[in-house]
């Protein structure tokens, strides 16, 4: 599928609050890709970036999806644009209500705080115009979600929302239905049902929505896709916010609140895995020495000259994952460095990565 990300020159776009997701507990299913798509989050407003990144994670496979879309008449643009493949739908049984919202060609704009009136004015705008642009098979049926940390009560009335529940759809969402043909919805994230269907977009809440679809996370299975489109988006914006102290506000702060058990919790058990695998691996090379040496003492000089080699790279590989989940560079001097620790050394650079989550 064609997925990249397009930066407008000069876009037009609110000042607002960011837009943050959460997570907790995770199990170990990290890819040196995901870390690398993180790392283009800005340092600057390391919300405003996040629900991007997770949207074009989730729906890739499913169309053609872009962030900061441009629309015409200006320089515009809208934070997420999908045109979903016809032979590949994003089904509900496995991905709940994020399915329902993506069913058709559509823009998302996600706001943690709740919009304004000239600011959902101006997202309805922006969809008018990208939707006279689409083909017809598709404008026909386009629409435009905004999601919502919290409810916009004025802008909800002064476009004529009403609650949608028709055909099942859940609370919190809302549609006009005296202007059905602008197709608008609105999404308030704090008040949808707290069930696994819309554990996803909660992510995207604030406030207790974050902490208790964080909460429910931990509970998710080991494979679950919400761990694995949302694990490193989270953790390495964990680690843009807590350097950027001198000017943390207070969102950023609960954030930090949030995620700071899951990132420790994470390095331990980066540090248990890399540790069994090197031990295993250890203790092969360690029995294969022995028994060419041939003799009891020769098997048992093996065995630990293994082990040892095993801790050192199982710490190695505990290390390399830990830089990458910070962003620290793995520059040639820090692998040469750590190349000649022992394994004493090994453990103290781990425990110093994880509490400072700096290199020096």
């Amino acid at each position: 599928m064609g997925q990249r990300r397009l930066k407008c020159p000069n876009p037009t776009r609110s000042r607002r609050g960011g837009k943050a997701g959460a997570l907790s507990h995770l199990k170990l299913g990290l890819t040196f890709a995901n870390v690398a798509t993180c790392g283009a989050l800005s340092t600057q407003k390391p919300f405003d970036e996040l629900a991007k990144t997770l949207f074009l994670d989730v729906l890739k496979g499913y169309g053609h999806s872009r962030a900061e879309v441009e629309v015409p008449a200006g320089p515009q643009a809208a934070d997420i644009e999908f045109l979903p493949f016809a032979d590949r739908l994003m089904r509900a049984s496995s991905h709940g209500f994020l399915a329902r919202l993506v069913r058709h060609a559509c823009l998302l704009e996600a706001f943690h705080q709740p919009p304004r009136e000239n600011e959902a004015l101006s997202c309805l705008r922006k969809f008018l115009l990208w939707r006279g642009r689409l083909a017809s098979g598709l404008a026909h049926q386009a629409c435009m979600w905004l999601l919502c940390g919290g409810r916009p009560t004025k802008a909800m009335t002064g476009l004529g929302m009403q609650p949608w529940q028709q055909r099942g759809w859940p609370t919190g969402v809302y549609w006009m239905p005296t202007a059905p043909l602008l197709r608008l919805g609105v999404v308030v994230l704090s008040e949808l049902p707290v069930t696994r269907d819309t554990l996803f977009l909660r992510l995207l809440g604030a406030g207790q929505t974050l902490h208790q679809a964080t909460q429910e996370l931990a509970q998710l299975p080991e494979k679950a896709w919400e761990r694995r489109v949302a694990l490193q988006p989270v953790l390495t914006l964990h680690s843009r916010v807590i350097k950027s102290v001198d000017t943390m506000t207070r969102e950023q702060e609960e954030f930090l609140m949030a995620t700071d058990p899951v990132f420790r919790e994470l390095c331990e058990e980066l540090e248990q895995k890399f540790m069994h695998q090197g031990l295993e691996k250890g203790l092969q090379q360690g029995l294969q020495q022995g028994l060419q040496q041939g003799l009891q003492q020769g098997l048992q000089k093996g065995l630990q000259q293994g082990l040892e080699k095993g801790r050192r790279e199982g710490l190695t590989q505990a290390i390399q994952m830990v830089c990458q989940v910070l962003g620290i560079s793995w520059t040639k001097r820090r692998m040469a460095q750590v190349k000649k620790m022992g394994e004493k050394e090994l453990s103290v650079l781990l425990t110093r990565l994880q509490t400072t989550q700096t290199w020096e």
